[in-house]
């Protein structure tokens, strides 16, 4: 926005959106690229401003995004050969088309108009206002007539309306849509919402009334929850080991009720500033609270419980094999844990690579030397060493009848554990002597 409103042409202001650029690339691969090129050229066609082609000076763009991404590409590919086509098609490619192998975000894959209600929610509570944001976007976006001067600000409002808008209409459009992909829109819609809200000629007519509307209906409809919503949670297997979530909830569910509908209370009596803070308030002490209360899924997604609770009485000498999971990465968070809570600082999990319910990803170089059959298997569990085995942490209890973990044939024994979430941990004679020790099993 500074680079495009500056009076003349500014490589101060032009670089610096480059290199955020490439940091973007960085972090999050071509959609680093895409977002914020895509947002200009967007700019560009709805203002038809075609000068602004030559003034973001594209060729100086081009060099210092290969500056910034550059080095680390090469060094990369260096070390892993393969790899960068393996970023660009499987993670990028072949995910839009929903073929990225493996298949490991089912369970946040969602319908076009889940994901639409996934977005609502990331952008609450300005999303209750979400249709007085959009005519205040639409009217402050606009050139007033036709030659009249641009104000900063519409430009501002416009990049900020095409920032929100681009992440939702792109991942509508794609079957891979995760719950969270639209996350990228949620600041420019924030910002668009504070516009409106601090604008008080916004809040004429229909749209306060409606603002009072749907708060005051969320308030009631949030206070009503708290009596029929935990019942019906209970039947979810990861919140039902999860009691400390279950008391939670109904905690939020109130204090979430009561605010909004003094929000309300608040909008009706024209105190917008007043409404705005109670919400402000209401977010940030849900934010605090929930990062607390995030903690007791934590044995559930995370084996940092399990590690904790088992590495420092196994020692650095045991072998942890893993049953696997459609995500290879459980069992990398496996490996971090044993690093910190062990001596042994490059610890690395074996993974059943066997398995046709779970088959291994294929990645580009040489074969991995963490997949494992069970040939080796039974070799490792009888060779005199420590040695656990932790089945797939998303299989729950009750799926265990029709896929139950093939262990090793001999000397297994389940260790006992309440940290565990739904994984189910077995040790050898050596792993379970050093457990007696501790005091962990009898």
């Amino acid at each position: 926005w500074k680079a495009i409103t500056a009076p003349v042409d500014s490589l101060g202001k032009w670089a610096p959106y480059y290199v955020m650029i490439g940091l973007a690339t960085l972090a999050k691969g071509l959609l680093g690229l895409f977002f914020p090129l895509g947002i200009l050229a967007l700019f560009i066609l709805i203002r038809r401003d075609w000068a602004l082609i030559r003034r973001c000076k594209p060729l100086l763009g081009i060099l210092i995004i290969a500056a910034v991404v550059g080095p680390w590409a090469v060094i990369y590919e260096s070390h892993n050969p393969g790899a960068l086509r393996y970023i660009v098609v499987n993670e990028h490619f072949k995910r839009i088309f929903d073929q990225r192998e493996p298949h490991d975000y089912g369970g946040v894959q969602v319908s076009t108009i889940l994901f639409i209600m996934f977005t609502l929610i990331w952008c609450s509570p300005w999303s209750f206002v979400l249709p007085q944001v959009l005519a205040f976007g639409w009217g402050s976006s606009k050139i007033r007539a036709a030659g009249s001067v641009r104000s900063t600000q519409s430009d501002a409002v416009l990049l900020l309306c095409l920032g929100a808008a681009l992440p939702v209409a792109l991942f509508s459009a794609i079957p891979s849509r995760l719950i969270y992909y639209a996350m990228p829109a949620v600041p420019p819609f924030v910002i668009l919402s504070g516009g409106f809200w601090s604008a008080t000629e916004c809040w004429n007519g229909w749209k306060r009334r409606l603002a009072e509307g749907v708060i005051a209906a969320a308030g009631l409809v949030s206070l009503s929850a708290t009596f029929w919503l935990v019942p019906v949670l209970a039947d979810i297997p990861d919140l039902e080991i999860s009691p400390g979530l279950m008391q939670a909830i109904p905690i939020e569910l109130l204090i979430i009720g009561a605010s909004l509908l003094f929000c309300a209370t608040l909008l009706h009596l024209k105190r917008e500033r007043g409404a705005l803070g109670v919400l402000v308030l209401i977010m940030a002490g849900l934010e605090i609270f929930n990062v607390g209360q995030f903690a007791n899924f934590d044995r559930i997604a995370s084996s940092k419980r399990m590690v904790e609770a088992l590495a420092p009485a196994l020692g650095a000498g045991c072998i942890w094999i893993s049953e696997g999971s459609e995500e290879v990465g459980a069992s990398a968070g496996t490996a971090f844990y044993l690093r910190l809570n062990t001596p042994n600082k490059s610890a690395q999990v074996l993974i059943m690579g066997d398995d046709p319910v779970r088959p291994p990803p294929t990645y580009p170089g040489p074969p991995l030397n963490f997949f494992i059959d069970h040939a080796k298997l039974e070799q490792i569990w009888t060779a005199g060493k420590p040695a656990v085995f932790v089945t797939d942490f998303k299989l729950r209890r009750v799926d265990r009848e029709n896929d139950k973990p093939k262990l090793p044939s001999t000397d297994c024994r389940e260790v006992p554990l309440t940290v565990a979430g739904h994984r189910q941990v077995y040790a050898n004679s050596q792993a379970w002597k050093l457990l007696q020790s501790a005091g962990l099993v009898k």
